[in-house]
């Protein structure tokens, strides 16, 4: 039985030091500054210009610059051919703020025609002072 254990010890001991490493280059490969990340560029339906037109687009720039959305629409106007209106998150599809910072694999959608954003008045948030 001692011998059973003394095995698989001697057998996870290369696996770990494989990991170790793995994780060390790992690591070191999503911190480089000077490693270039994709923008993954998408088109949110309807598409009111250029109904035929292309509906993604990649952007390629250096992981964790900060960008402005202002040259996201430049770009991706120029590469799909319509003017892009909004930038969008990508999970909630809610418009973004001025500037974004470039991690692997961001994703954004886009839009030809404003999004409705919701706006809030002082009414709205009469519900957390009824706690108080």
């Amino acid at each position: 039985m001692a011998s059973v254990r003394s095995a698989s010890l001697l057998l996870l001991l290369p696996i770990t030091l494989l990991l170790l490493v793995r994780h060390t280059c790992c690591k070191e490969y999503f911190f480089n500054k000077d490693r270039e990340c994709h923008v993954q560029v998408e088109r949110v339906q309807p598409k009111v210009q250029n109904p035929g037109g292309p509906c993604s687009t990649v952007h390629r720039v250096k992981c964790g610059e900060q960008i402005t959305l202002d040259s996201i629409r430049v770009v991706a106007s120029e590469k799909l051919g319509f003017e892009v209106v909004d930038v969008l998150d990508w999970d909630t599809r809610s418009p973004l703020d001025e500037t974004i910072t470039i991690m692997e694999d961001t994703k954004i959608w886009v839009t030809d025609a404003p999004v409705r954003r919701h706006t809030y008045s002082a009414e709205d948030f009469d519900f957390m002072h009824d706690d108080l």
